[in-house]
C-alpha cells in the first residue's frame, strides 16, 4: 500500500511536472509567436523595399520609355506626312557622304534643311526633357536596386548623354556642328530590360503580399 507520505509526494511530483509542461508549452508558444512575428516584420520589410522599387525607379522609368517611344513615332508620323506634301526633302535625299561633311557649304546647307530643323525641335522639346527625368531616376533611386543594372542602362546613357551634349554644341556661341561625329544608337534593349525588370518586381509584390496573407 502507498502511504500518505508517498501519495502526497507522488501528487507533488504530479503537479510540478504538469507546471512544467505547462511553461514549456507557454514557452515554445512564446518562441512560434516571435518567430512568426519575426517572419511577418522581414516579410512587410521585403515588400516595403519593392514597393518602392515600382514607385520611384521601375514604374517611372516604363512611363518615361513609353513616352520616349510615342514621341518618335508621332514624330515619324509627323516627317513622313512632311514629306508626302513635299514641306521637308525626304531622307534619301538629305543623306550625305561623312566625307563632304568636312565642307563648310555643305555642312551649312545641312543646318539649314527642313528635315534637320524639324527633328532638331523635336529632340530639344521633347526628347531632351524625358532624358533628363529617366537620367535623375537612375541617379536618385539606383541604390533601391540590389543586382547589377542591365548592361542597356550604360548603353542608354551614352547615348542620351551623347546626344545631350551633341545638341548642346549646337547652341553655343560658336554653333557647333556635329554631322559625321560618331554617335551611340539608342538601345531598344533598355525598354525591354526595362519592363522586364517592373515585371519581375510586381511578380514579387504579389507574392509577398500572398505571403503576408497565409501568416
Amino acid at each position: 500500500m502507498i502511504s500518505g507520505i508517498d501519495a502526497a509526494a507522488a501528487s507533488l511530483i504530479g503537479a510540478v511536472l504538469t507546471a512544467a509542461a505547462a511553461l514549456i508549452g507557454v514557452i515554445f508558444s512564446q518562441l512560434h509567436a516571435a518567430r512568426r512575428e519575426g517572419n511577418r516584420r522581414r516579410t512587410e520589410f521585403e515588400l516595403a523595399r519593392v514597393e518602392s522599387q515600382i514607385r520611384e525607379f521601375w514604374g517611372p522609368l516604363d512611363t518615361l520609355t513609353q513616352q520616349v517611344l510615342t514621341v518618335h513615332r508621332t514624330s515619324k508620323t509627323m516627317i513622313d506626312d512632311l514629306e508626302a506634301l513635299g514641306r521637308v526633302p525626304r531622307k534619301d535625299e538629305t543623306r550625305r557622304d561623312p566625307a563632304d561633311l568636312s565642307n563648310p557649304e555643305i555642312v551649312a546647307a545641312a543646318v539649314a534643311d527642313p528635315r534637320h530643323r524639324a527633328s532638331y525641335f523635336v529632340w530639344r522639346t521633347f526628347f531632351v526633357p524625358l532624358h533628363i527625368e529617366i537620367q535623375q531616376v537612375i541617379k536618385q533611386h539606383r541604390d533601391l536596386i540590389d543586382a547589377s543594372l542591365p548592361e542597356s542602362f550604360q548603353t542608354y546613357l551614352q547615348h542620351s548623354i551623347g546626344e545631350q551634349m551633341r545638341y548642346g554644341l549646337r547652341e553655343t556661341s560658336d554653333g557647333v556642328e556635329t554631322f559625321g561625329v560618331s554617335e551611340v544608337r539608342w538601345p531598344k534593349a533598355f525598354v525591354e530590360d526595362v519592363q522586364a525588370g517592373l515585371t519581375a518586381a510586381r511578380n514579387q509584390q504579389k507574392a509577398l503580399l500572398e505571403q503576408l496573407k497565409r501568416g
